[in-house]
């Protein structure tokens, strides 16, 4: 049986219509709102968050960088106010749709209350006079800089959740007054849901739904000028072993994360991060070198010199890391590979950066596949 069909069989038993004319003046409108994603991209992450139960959590479910999801079902018993009497039960679902954008330091929440049903267990109970509060609130997080328009509400009677299910949530920070070299800004989103009406107990939602958003200019390292993101999206950049472009680099990470023995330098009880434990990007051009000429080293003692040929010194963790060969704890490989196959590489290793703006200190993986 459909939501809507149960919604007709309930209202055809009891005399309850929520229409948006029982609004009253006094209550706040639904805010209007536009977002920037498409409907074809809120549709296919409305689908695929269906099929992962992480989004019922406080997290929610974040699918990348630029999208997350929250859902839930609710189901409530209504009390009279002050005492512990039934008077009836409220149903309803819950949605957040997160659209974090590479390119703007904006970042879009599409909520709604949806799948409405009510039921009275007592003759003056009316669920025509009850209501929904959604708030979004917005705070930075140890950074400069402010976030825009911070608190957000929609507080409605059912009817008008019923008629209008969805509102939109926008929150930008503008680049003057962050003073991170990279405009970065650091915020946490709280979503708070209650429940009340004129003779009921109210109602708080005890699961406080949250969001972790990073608001940036940080320019050519992270491709476009500026951008959102979902701090806390699970980064994994894969290699595939058949790749025509770089099948010697993917071999040497696979070796040098789950065969460590075959790989140099010869360390007792070599454990090479990144498949299960992150790397992390360093923009630090001095880091950089540092790594670069410890891998070095170490081809040029293992296989000696090899200017002049058509062979590069392949390092993996990569220069750009923090975990790079010139940390000192001997968890990396350097191997002789064809130059054009480690250059290509390098180039989608940067391309992964660029297209999940990751910044300096920011946690990736590798994965290996086929």
């Amino acid at each position: 049986m459909t939501s809507a069909l149960k919604r007709a069989l309930l209202l055809a038993v009891l005399p309850i219509t929520l229409t948006a004319t029982q609004v009253p003046a006094s209550a706040a409108p639904a805010q209007a709102g536009t977002v920037l994603a498409t409907l074809d991209e809120r549709q296919d992450l409305r689908q695929e968050c269906q099929q992962h139960p992480e989004a019922e959590q406080a997290q929610g479910w974040i699918k990348s960088r630029f999208e997350s999801c929250h859902r839930t079902h609710q189901s409530l018993v209504v009390v009279r106010k002050g005492t512990l009497e039934r008077i009836g039960t409220l149903a309803f679902d819950e949605w957040i749709l997160g659209f974090a954008y590479d390119g703007d330091r904006r970042v879009d929440y599409v909520a709604s209350i949806e799948n409405i049903v009510v039921s009275r267990e007592a003759p003056d109970a009316d669920p025509t006079t009850w209501s929904l509060e959604m708030r979004l609130s917005a705070a930075t997080v140890n950074s400069a800089g402010t976030i825009t328009n911070p608190n957000q509400t929609r507080s409605d009677l059912l009817g008008a959740w019923d008629t209008k299910p969805q509102w939109v949530v926008t929150y930008t920070s503008p680049e003057q007054g962050a003073t991170d070299p990279y405009g970065i800004v650091n915020g946490n989103v709280l979503v708070n849901l209650a429940a009340f009406g004129p003779n009921t107990d109210p109602w708080q939602d005890p699961l406080t739904r949250y969001s972790n958003i990073r608001f940036d200019s940080a320019g050519a390292v992270a491709g476009k000028a500026r951008g959102t993101v979902f701090t806390q999206a699970k980064v994994v950049v894969p290699f595939s072993l058949s790749s025509p472009t770089y099948p010697q680099s993917a071999r040497h990470y696979s070796d040098a994360l789950t065969n460590p023995v075959t790989t140099f330098p010869s360390t007792l009880g070599k454990n090479v991060p990144g498949a299960t434990t992150p790397l992390h990007r360093t923009l630090n051009t001095a880091t950089q070198d540092a790594n670069n000429a410890a891998a070095r080293k170490t081809c040029d003692d293992v296989w000696g010199p090899y200017d002049g040929t058509l062979l590069n010194c392949d390092e993996y963790p990569f220069a750009s890391t923090q975990e790079g060969a010139a940390k000192g704890d001997g968890n990396y490989s350097a191997r002789l590979i064809d130059a054009g196959d480690n250059q290509a590489a390098g180039r989608w290793l940067n391309s992964n950066y660029t297209l999940n703006r990751i910044l300096d200190g920011d946690a990736f993986y590798i994965a290996i596949t086929p």
